[in-house]
């Protein structure tokens, strides 16, 4: 959560598991090295530390994340879902869901920190 809230991309690197690129047995795409990955993020997703807020939840018995995205009021808002698929103790996957509407059902709040100034 750190890593990413801080946009440091050496260290969510680090937490990526080794795999070559290629084809996915599972989803017919191709899956691009995790390099190529660090530098799309790099570029275009964690610009700037503290653009993103993470909360930590559950998916299908994986590890979650509720991002919220900084918005021009100043508040971080709902943005997306992420699950992570792990291999160990790395990430193999990243699914990312771009539907705010799912907070609710993972009992997040629509804003971080939530409107009635808890924590």
């Amino acid at each position: 959560m750190s890593a990413f809230e801080n946009a440091d991309i050496k260290a969510l690197l680090a937490l990526a598991h080794r795999r070559r690129g290629g084809r996915d047995a599972a989803v017919p795409v191709l899956v691009p090295r995790r390099e190529t990955v660090a530098r799309f993020f790099a570029a275009q997703v964690l610009t700037t530390p503290g653009r993103f807020r993470l909360v930590p939840t559950r998916a299908n018995g994986q590890p979650a994340f509720g991002l919220y995205r900084l918005g021009p009021d100043g508040r971080h808002h709902a943005h997306s879902v992420t699950v992570l698929t792990l291999a160990g103790d790395r990430v193999a996957r990243i699914s990312g869901f771009l539907d705010p509407s799912l907070f609710g059902p993972f009992g997040l709040a629509p804003t971080h920190p939530p409107t009635n100034g808890g924590a």
